[in-house]
């Protein structure tokens, strides 16, 4: 669902990867590609975290692809599916890296805090009675969280909302 979103980019969520690939290590132990994997990934996020150079980034890549182009279509469990959805979206596991003036996050929790409001919404009252009314939640919602997201006054901005005559 989160690929099929239009966006200018997709960022694969690296939190959910690093949960794959521990069940992977833990089911096949034998097999040295998601422990491989997991470094990268671990390198990754900590490059992230201390400010990247192009050099480390390219260095990053580069190790990607000899990952992905280790074959492992014919690997136990779940590790030959994973490998052909990473090849498929290679150039959305470290978009984070390249591009740090985005600020895009490493993982999707941001996302997915944003949305669990929606899902509460739905349990308690069983659905929405209109589409306007489910896309004028979605709309408050969304500026009442941008609003907390960066530090400013939701209730002001809501007023303002509010005495800004149509056209």
């Amino acid at each position: 669902m989160q690929l099929a979103t239009p966006a200018w980019a997709h960022q694969i969520c690296n939190s959910h990867l690093l949960r794959e690939l521990k069940a992977m290590m833990e089911a096949h132990p034998e097999v040295n590609w998601p422990k491989q994997l997991t470094r990268l990934i671990k390198d990754a996020l900590a490059l992230y975290k201390e400010g990247s150079s192009p050099t480390e980034v390219t260095k990053i890549e580069d190790r990607l692809t000899k990952l992905l182009n280790q074959k492992m279509g014919n690997a136990a469990g779940k590790i030959p599916a994973m490998w052909k959805g990473l090849n498929k979206h290679r150039d959305k596991i470290f978009l984070f890296l390249k591009y740090p003036d985005k600020n895009i996050p490493p993982e999707n929790n941001a996302a997915e805090r944003a949305i669990r409001n929606v899902k509460v919404k739905i349990k308690v009252s069983g659905q929405f009675k209109s589409g306007d009314g489910a896309k004028d939640y979605a709309t408050i919602r969304s500026v009442v969280d941008t609003k907390r997201k960066h530090k400013q006054n939701v209730h002001d901005e809501l007023v303002r909302i509010a005495s800004t005559p149509l056209n």
